[in-house]
């Protein structure tokens, strides 16, 4: 966590203030608007062409700072990622988009499940539980209601879940983003970083048989981890062979 913090602060502070004022500015012009609604209220009654033109400016404001939002989380994990800068970041999310539209979509999908299914199980567990046991308590119930701890535990659990939400979305995006990247990098002889788990939820052969007669020289990254060295000479044989 240190290490992580100080990376952050000493070579991703930049990219993070700039996309936090990108977004700043955002909900700026959406307040802007809110209030021209507000203060045009009468004009607004007398002509309904300018009511239209002000709910269509807020409508795309609003569609403006959820993609805006949308991309940003991206590119800081691009950046976090390639350490790169934040407008590259979101370029190549729009290349990303570009190429893996339902992959994309999917994935947001399963994002907002979870968090939907955690923000609302954890504290509904936690406020149920809260309020058996006190209720259960006769010397408690005889002087206090077991409904306002129990409704207080809740918006404290809802709190938390929504942290635990937070970086879950980002383990998602980040664990979604190296995985493309590998499959993007390495066309040729299959992704190179992917676990076995990992490539059989993509579908994709686990390393070995991917590998075939080259698996001695095309490691599986459990093998990299503990340490296994690649047999340089085979390798260079079925390279060899490959150009023949």
């Amino acid at each position: 966590m240190a290490d992580a913090s100080w990376t952050i602060i000493s070579r991703h502070l930049g990219s993070m203030a700039f996309g936090s004022l990108v977004m700043a500015i955002c909900q700026l012009i959406r307040l802007l608007l809110n209030a021209i609604d507000d203060a045009t209220k009468d004009a607004q009654d007398k002509s309904l062409l300018l009511k239209l033109a002000i709910k269509c400016a807020r409508c795309a404001a609003w569609c403006l700072q959820k993609t805006i939002e949308f991309v940003a989380h991206y590119s800081y994990v691009f950046v976090a990622i390639d350490g790169t800068t934040f407008c590259r970041g979101c370029r190549d999310t729009f290349q990303l988009v570009a190429l893996y539209p339902a992959q994309t979509a999917i994935n947001q999908a399963v994002k907002k499940l979870l968090v939907l299914i955690i923000s609302c199980s954890i504290p509904a567990i936690c406020a149920i539980c809260v309020f058996a046991i006190l209720d259960n308590d006769e010397s408690y119930r005889a002087e206090y209601a077991p409904l306002y701890p129990a409704l207080t535990v809740f918006a404290c659990a809802y709190l938390l879940s929504i942290g635990i939400t937070t970086v879950i979305e980002g383990l998602i995006d980040t664990i979604y983003l190296c995985a493309f990247k590998d499959m993007e990098a390495n066309k040729t002889f299959g992704p190179k970083f992917m676990s076995n788990n990992l490539r059989e939820a993509f579908g994709i052969d686990t390393a070995v048989d991917e590998a075939g007669s080259a698996a001695a020289y095309y490691k599986p990254v459990e093998g990299r981890r503990h340490g296994q060295k690649p047999d340089v000479g085979v390798g260079i044989g079925l390279d060899l062979a490959r150009g023949l």
